[in-house]
């Protein structure tokens, strides 16, 4: 396999090296999204290290994070540097990082335009991301009045990932998550015009911002949609089981490797709640290449507080611990692993 960006930096190319590695092994990588166990000077790496004696070997953060909010008590420009910061941090402790992206509905949402032309996307939160209203992709698209807002939101996460790509850390890229469940705006359309809006955004980060250092994620659950091998490195799927749910959804993941793309895509389970029993995992052979689990509420409360409503603390326990689930001490140096 090779990915879909011909100029991709060595630090991307040794990581997807090494994914590869994994579809071949008989191991699954363990990822956990906003988990404080990769906190910048957090000495108390929280809970689930705690309990487990492990931390997530991907470090999830979410494009919200980059712009701040008075909710949370953090301008834009600090936090769009506390997410570099903390991205940076997990990198050097040895994790992957990965991106993914609850963008507002940029017809409708909340965002300033500052005296010098520039926006401010300060207070954007999830629920707009749900609004579905406003004709979202006929306004973003190129020729669309809210056309240069959509560029400006992704200037900013291109700055992200350029503060990233000057330390050689490579980022895996989920944007437009879920297009097909309907509830976000980007899944508010037709097939075609989903996937002209995401070949604009690609070809804006690639062509316009050089960034080299992106792994490119579609998550998507209709082969309909899918945008084509050329923009895609890895296929996912987010799958919300229910409480206590531990099966190894071996159905789900048969049909993306037989029904989307290029057969021999990479497949990923980008988002899940209830953590998957590993032993079921392993003898159904659903060869997920990495779990990426969501913390708050499914395994932890407020991002600190273990919560067993979904997932047990010894099923917790067992999949950190098990011996073909990697976690952060088991991986290589990805700085310096080989391309081939």
């Amino acid at each position: 396999l090779t990915m879909t960006d011909p100029d991709a930096s060595n630090s991307a190319k040794a990581l997807y090296a090494y994914l590869q590695g994994l579809t071949e092994s008989d191991q699954v990588l363990f990822g956990h999204q906003n988990d404080v166990s990769h906190s910048v000077g957090n000495n108390d790496l929280g809970d689930v290290k705690d309990v487990t004696g492990s931390v997530s070997g991907i470090f999830g953060i979410d494009s919200l994070a980059l712009f701040g909010s008075e909710a949370g008590g953090t301008d834009a420009a600090s936090a769009l540097q506390n997410s570099i910061d903390y991205s940076k941090k997990a990198a050097q402790n040895g994790a992957i990082v990965t991106l993914s992206t609850h963008m507002p509905n940029f017809t409708n949402a909340k965002i300033k335009k500052n005296a010098d032309g520039t926006y401010d996307f300060y207070n954007c939160d999830f629920n707009e991301a749900k609004d579905l209203s406003g004709d979202s992709l006929k306004k973003i698209l190129p020729g669309g009045e809210k056309n240069e807002v959509f560029k400006a939101y992704l200037d900013t996460i291109a700055v992200y990932a350029n503060a990233l790509e000057q330390e050689n850390i490579p980022v895996i890229f989920r944007p437009f998550h879920e297009d097909t469940g309907g509830w976000f705006w980007w899944g508010n359309c037709e097939p075609e015009s989903y996937k002209k809006l995401w070949n604009v955004m690609y070809d804006k980060m690639t062509n316009e911002h050089i960034l080299t250092n992106l792994i490119w994620v579609w998550n998507g659950q209709d082969p309909a949609w899918y945008p084509g091998d050329e923009t895609v490195d890895i296929n996912g799927w987010d799958i919300y089981a229910g409480n206590h749910v531990d099966s190894s959804q071996s159905g789900r993941f048969d049909d993306m490797a037989t029904n989307y793309g290029t057969k021999t895509k990479l497949i990923a389970l980008t988002e899940n709640g209830c953590v998957m029993d590993p032993d079921k995992v392993f003898n159904d052979n659903a060869r997920w290449l990495f779990w990426g689990t969501w913390s708050d509420p499914f395994t932890m409360k407020l991002g600190v507080v273990i919560n067993d409503e979904y997932t047990t603390v010894e099923l917790l326990t067992k999949a950190y611990n098990h011996e073909r689930v990697l976690t952060l001490d088991e991986l290589p140096d990805l700085q310096n692993y080989p391309l081939d």
